[in-house]
Order: C-alpha cells, then sequence, then structure tokens
C-alpha cells in the first residue's frame, strides 16, 4: 500500500496538468472562430424562403411559402413611362409618390429609379453604379429597394413604367421594368419585374415574371438572369439594417414574388391554425360538463317535487268532501284534527280509505 499511493499521486498529477495544458488552447480557438465568422462572406449566401426580422422589425417571405400567392399587374403597356435619356446606368430622380409611404420609420413623397433594379429613397444624386454589393452595409448606396440590382440595360426602348391602381386608403404604388436585361447579354434574354408600394400597411412587394415580356408566356431562365451576379434585398437610411434575400446567387423564378412587411415575421398566418385547435377544445371540455349536470340536477327534483304533493292534494280532498260530506257527519271534523291531532287520524282512515279506492 505505502508504493501504491504514491504512484496514484503522480498519476493524479500529471493528468492534471495535461487537463491545464489543454484548457488555454480551447479558448484561443473559440476566439478566433468568432473573429472570423465576423468577416464579410467570399461565397455566395444560401437563399431563405422566410427571413427577418431586421433590428427594426421587418420580414420577408417568398410565394414558395403557403400564404404568399404570386400576383403580376402588367403596366408595360399603361401608367406613365419615365423618361430615360440613357437606356445604361440613368437614374431617374423625383418621381412623386400617390400617397405617404413610411419607409423604416420615416415618410417620404418621392423616389427614384434606377436602370440597374434599384429604388431609392430621398435621393438626388447620379445613379449608384451597376456594381452590387450585400445588404445591409453603410457603404453606399444606402435607403434603398434592391428588386434586382446589378448592370442592366434596356437593349433598346428603355420602358420603365410607373402606375398607381386601387382606391385611396388601399392603393398600390408600381414601379415596372419591362423587357430589361443584363448588360451584354442578347437582346432575347430580356426581362420583367416590378415593386409595388402598399398604401397604409407599407408593405413592400418584389414580383418577377422574368424571363421575357408580358403578356407572352415566360422563357427560360439561365442562372445569370436568376441573379447570379444580382442583390436582391431592402436596406435602411444609414445601412445599419435590412434584409438580404440573395446575393450573387441563381435563387429568382419565372411567377416568384417576395413579400417585405414592417409588420413583424407573418406571426398571424402561423399561429391562426395554433390558436383555433387550441381554445375550441379548451371551451368544449370546460363548458360541456359545467353546464349539463347543473341543469340537469336542478331542474330534475324541482319539478317532481313541485307536481306531486300539488296534485294529491287536491285530488285526495275533492273526491272525499263530494262523496262523503252528507252521509256522514264525522268527515269534517275528521279532516280537520288529520293535520293536526294524532287521535282523530286513526278512525278517518279507516272509513275513507274504501271509499277513495272504489
Amino acid at each position: 500500500m505505502p508504493l501504491i499511493r504514491p504512484r496514484l499521486y503522480i498519476v493524479l498529477s500529471m493528468l492534471l496538468l495535461c487537463l491545464l495544458s489543454i484548457i488555454p488552447h480551447v479558448s484561443t480557438t473559440v476566439v478566433q472562430g468568432a473573429a472570423l465568422g465576423d468577416q464579410p462572406a467570399a461565397a455566395p449566401m444560401a437563399v431563405a424562403a422566410t427571413g427577418g426580422p431586421d433590428a427594426f422589425g421587418y420580414c420577408f417571405r417568398d410565394s414558395t411559402v403557403s400564404g404568399e400567392q404570386f400576383t403580376f399587374t402588367d403596366i408595360s403597356t399603361s401608367g406613365t413611362a419615365l423618361t430615360i435619356s440613357d437606356p445604361d446606368d440613368t437614374i431617374v430622380n423625383g418621381v412623386a409618390l400617390p400617397f405617404a409611404f413610411t419607409y423604416y420609420g420615416v415618410n417620404y413623397a418621392t423616389l427614384s429609379a434606377s436602370t440597374n433594379g434599384l429604388l431609392r429613397f430621398n435621393y438626388a444624386g447620379t445613379d449608384p453604379g451597376a456594381s452590387n454589393g450585400t445588404l445591409p452595409s453603410v457603404a453606399a448606396p444606402n435607403n434603398l429597394l434592391a428588386p434586382y440590382w446589378d448592370d442592366l440595360a434596356f437593349p433598346s426602348t428603355p420602358n420603365l413604367r410607373i402606375q398607381t391602381i386601387g382606391t385611396a386608403g388601399s392603393r398600390q404604388f408600381i414601379v415596372q421594368w419591362t423587357g430589361i436585361r443584363l448588360f451584354g447579354q442578347p437582346a432575347a434574354g430580356v426581362m420583367t419585374f416590378q415593386v409595388r408600394l402598399y398604401e397604409g400597411s407599407n408593405d413592400i412587394v418584389f414580383a418577377y415574371y422574368l424571363a421575357g415580356v408580358p403578356p407572352a408566356a415566360p422563357g427560360t431562365v439561365s442562372a445569370d438572369m436568376a441573379g447570379a451576379d444580382a442583390t436582391i434585398g431592402i436596406e435602411n437610411q444609414d445601412g445599419s439594417t435590412g434584409l438580404l434575400y440573395s446575393l450573387n446567387t441563381a435563387a429568382l423564378t419565372n411567377a416568384l414574388q417576395i413579400h417585405f412587411t414592417p409588420a413583424g415575421c407573418f406571426a398571424t398566418i402561423t399561429a391562426t391554425p395554433t390558436r383555433t385547435a387550441t381554445n375550441t377544445p379548451t371551451r368544449t371540455a370546460t363548458n360541456t360538463p359545467t353546464n349539463t349536470p347543473t341543469r340537469t340536477a336542478t331542474n330534475t327534483p324541482t319539478g317532481t317535487l313541485t307536481a306531486t304533493p300539488t296534485r294529491t292534494t287536491t285530488a285526495t280532498p275533492t273526491r272525499t268532501a263530494t262523496t262523503t260530506a252528507t252521509s256522514i257527519a264525522t268527515t269534517t271534523s275528521t279532516r280537520t284534527p288529520t293535520s293536526g291531532s294524532p287521535t282523530a287520524t286513526p278512525p278517518a282512515r279507516k272509513l275513507y280509505l274504501p271509499l277513495i279506492i272504489r
């Protein structure tokens, strides 16, 4: 035993030294991993059908999610055509909105529309350029909507239009790029998409007819047309928050819609079936056992007790008094003490019970 204990102490000491030497390495690895994770992603980001909330509360979902249906109000031959001097790298400033639109908490009356697939609020400068980037970012441009931020150009006559539809209080303001293409691509590879701003809710919808020009049926969508070099998303005034749907990822398809809202992450749509399923059984289970026995227990005995003595008391004296009042003089005196005198009761029962039975 004296030899075993020193050896045990040595083994335990060595194990302790090993543990102490490992711990610092583990901590260093975690810190380095966090630092690397803060760097901008080099690879294209994955695309999710839903996203948010961002720091302000905006969320999005696309039309692949149940409850979000694709719609496209084509204004390619209606509305107002914006004047564009150059089909490439041009922006139109001061486009008047038909209603005050609130974006990240600020009300706007005008916006700017770029041929490079951008809308900007409170902007009066030149086109921000065709080089897209990630969102959000404090680097310019900011305060924007990016339905298809890329190097785009109209092949011939530009067709960038605006139109307001609906009635006051629930109107939609539509901006549509019709027959635009990626710069340097064949004229056959044209695309059509639009942005819809909603009065009151301040919701934003990006809708993609995409390959082709309506009313012709959409064509085949190549990877480039699907957004392999584009940015799709929204960003606030200083680039401190926003939502990125896709970055340099072929995520777009024909008949796709992306819906952004400041009202939270579509909680009502998700919660409605849950609340119905929970509340319905609870109310049924609680009310049924409580009300049913109470009504049965109260009504049944009350009706029985009240009806039985009334019929007995009324019927007995009437038949007795009519039949025996003339022939027997003691009938009246016998019934009077029946309820009060125990002595008179026995003779009365002997005399009249045979008569009642007959």
